[in-house]
């Protein structure tokens, strides 16, 4: 038990590190004037929506793994 909450800790951290890093790539594009609506950063955003999504499941399950 004590391994599978370390793993989910471990990539819910990755996952986190994904949208911190996608949402670097957003604000160097909006920096770069691209149009918000660009398919570039259209792209980028529904990729940190899911990721957050994944994430947001995966600390869900992490803290009932805690209770447990």
């Amino acid at each position: 038990m004590q391994m599978k909450k370390w793993f989910l800790a471990y990539k819910i951290e990755f996952l986190w590190k994904q949208i911190r890093r996608n949402r670097k790539k957003m604000g160097d594009l909006i920096k770069q004037r691209e149009p918000y609506h660009s398919p570039r950063l259209v792209r980028l955003n529904t990729k940190n929506w899911e990721l957050w999504w994944t994430a947001h499941q995966m600390e869900r399950l992490w803290s009932q793994l805690s209770i447990d």
